[in-house]
């Protein structure tokens, strides 16, 4: 079971995709915005003002286009896999905004 505080597990998981798995960017993103939803949501140039970098930034741009299919349906069949293991017996997601996130 996953264990989420303030968002859906889909859109952490599209989030971390988007970024290609990159901690930094998640964890920057998600200082600036209340949520994944928001973070997806955004302007590819405030991810650039934020110093995300313009490859994740241009994915973003690509991701909410009308010409995203091709990462879209990506990212999404990527996101399905990553919640079919979720719900497997002993698997889940621990975001790192949860109280029983390990200190660094």
């Amino acid at each position: 079971m996953s264990v989420l505080t303030h968002a859906p597990l889909e859109e952490w998981l599209c989030l971390w995709r988007l970024v290609q798995q990159s901690l930094a960017c998640t964890r920057r993103l998600l200082l600036h915005f209340d949520s994944p939803g928001s973070a997806l949501a955004a302007d590819p140039d405030r991810w650039r003002s934020l110093g995300i970098s313009s490859v994740h930034a241009n994915r973003l741009a690509r991701w909410q286009g009308d010409s995203a299919a091709g990462l879209r349906a990506e990212l999404s069949d990527a996101v399905a896999a990553d919640v079919a293991w979720c719900e497997a017996a002993g698997h889940g997601v621990l975001a790192f905004d949860h109280d029983s996130y390990p200190a660094l």
